[in-house]
C-alpha cells in the first residue's frame, strides 16, 4: 500500500538553560495511508539523515528509528537519539553553509523505506553551533591594584630649597584620558507583541511586487470550504472531497449561503450526508449563490484556548511559536 507522512508539526532543539549544547533535536509528525486513513498504534521505521550545503548534500550524519504512533497517529522522535548508520550528531558542521533534513519511512517496521520529505532547517540550532564555535574576544584589562609597602625606613625631611624661577607657559590643553569603565546593563525590557503569521507569493500583475497575505485565526483546528452553486428547479446538490468525514467531525460543521445577484430570496440547506453532500434549496428556481462551509478536524486533539502557563511549553521564535501540554508529576501514594 501506499503510504505518505502528512504533516510535520515541529523540529525543535532540545536543551536547558545552563547545561552543556544538546546533542538532539525533536520531530514531530502524522503518518497515514493514501486513502487519509490515520495509522494509529503501529511500529513504524524512520531514517534521519542530514545533509550538507543542499538535498542532495554529502551526508553529516545519518541513523534510523523505531517509534509507535499514538490514537491519533501521531509519533514524536528524538534526533539524534537513534541507530546511527553514518556520522555521530555531535560532529555536524552547523556553522558551515544550510543543512537539509531527509525522512524516510516503511510503515511495516523495516527497512524498506521509502523519501517522504527532504527540507531546509532554515533555523540553526544555535547552541550546536556555539558548541562548535572559536574563542571569544578577550576581555578589557582589570584596575591596577593597591601599592605594596616600602621596603625601608624613610629618612628626615631635608632643609626646603629657594623657590626657582617661573617656568614658561606650557601647551594648550592636554591629551583626553582614557575613558571609564563601562556601566552595568539595564534590565531586560517586556516581551513585545507576537507578530502576524505572514508570507509571500509572486505579484499576478507585477513582476516588480510581490503580494504579502495572512493567515485567519480562530481558538480551534478548523477548515474551510467554499464555492458557488446554480438552482435547477429550486434545488443544487454542492459535492465535497471524498475525504471529508474522515477528516472533520461531524457536530462542527456551519454553512453559509449567498444569492448572487440582485434581487435577493432565501436559501437553506440539509446538513452534509454520507455521500460528503448537501443539498442547497431556494425560491428562485434557477438562481446562483455562493456557499462557504467550516469544519473542525477530528485528527487533532482540540486546541487549548486559555491554559495556565504551568499546563503548557512554550516553543519556538517570533511569531511562530507553540506549545505542547506539560506532563503533569505523577503522585504515588505511601504504602
Amino acid at each position: 500500500m501506499k503510504y505518505y507522512l502528512l504533516l510535520a508539526f515541529s523540529f525543535v532543539l532540545l536543551s536547558s538553560f545552563g547545561q552543556a549544547p544538546p546533542q538532539n533535536m525533536g520531530y514531530q509528525a502524522a503518518v497515514r495511508d493514501s486513502s487519509g486513513n490515520v495509522l494509529s498504534n503501529r511500529s513504524v521505521s524512520f531514517r534521519f539523515t542530514i545533509h550538507d550545503q543542499s538535498a542532495t548534500g554529502a551526508v553529516s550524519y545519518q541513523e534510523t528509528q523505531v517509534i509507535t504512533t499514538n490514537q491519533f497517529g501521531l509519533i514524536n522522535a528524538v534526533v539524534g537519539n537513534g541507530t546511527p548508520v553514518q556520522g555521530t550528531f555531535a560532529s555536524i558542521p552547523w556553522g558551515t553553509g544550510g543543512k537539509y533534513l531527509q525522512v524516510d519511512i516503511d510503515i511495516h517496521g523495516g527497512a524498506n523505506f521509502v523519501t517522504m520529505s527532504t527540507d531546509q532547517m532554515l533555523s540553526v540550532p544555535y547552541a550546536q553551533y556555539a558548541a562548535n564555535a572559536g574563542t571569544g574576544m578577550t576581555g578589557p584589562t582589570g584596575p591596577t591594584g593597591a601599592s605594596g609597602p616600602n621596603g625601608g625606613i624613610d629618612g628626615a625631611d631635608g632643609i626646603t630649597g629657594a623657590t626657582g624661577a617661573t617656568g614658561a607657559t606650557g601647551p594648550g590643553v592636554g591629551a583626553t584620558g582614557p575613558s571609564g569603565a563601562d556601566g552595568y546593563n539595564g534590565a531586560t525590557g517586556p516581551t513585545g507583541p507576537t507578530g502576524a503569521k505572514t508570507f509571500i507569493i509572486v505579484h499576478p500583475d507585477d513582476n516588480n511586487k510581490y503580494l504579502i497575505h495572512s493567515t485567519l485565526e480562530g481558538p480551534e483546528v478548523g477548515v474551510y470550504y467554499r464555492g458557488t452553486g446554480k438552482m435547477e428547479n429550486g434545488k443544487c446538490t454542492v459535492k465535497l472531497p471524498s475525504y471529508f468525514h474522515s477528516l472533520t467531525q461531524t457536530d462542527g460543521v456551519t454553512v453559509q449561503l449567498t444569492p448572487i445577484g440582485k434581487k435577493p430570496y432565501l436559501l437553506s440547506y440539509e446538513t452534509v450526508n454520507d455521500k460528503n453532500e448537501f443539498v442547497v434549496y431556494s425560491e428562485n428556481p434557477d438562481g446562483q449563490f455562493s456557499w462557504v462551509l467550516m469544519a473542525i478536524r477530528k485528527d487533532l486533539p482540540p486546541l487549548l484556548v486559555e491554559p495556565t502557563k504551568d499546563e503548557v511549553t512554550v516553543q519556538g521564535n517570533g511569531p511562530y511559536k507553540y506549545y505542547s501540554v506539560t506532563p503533569k508529576p505523577v503522585v504515588k501514594a505511601e504504602k
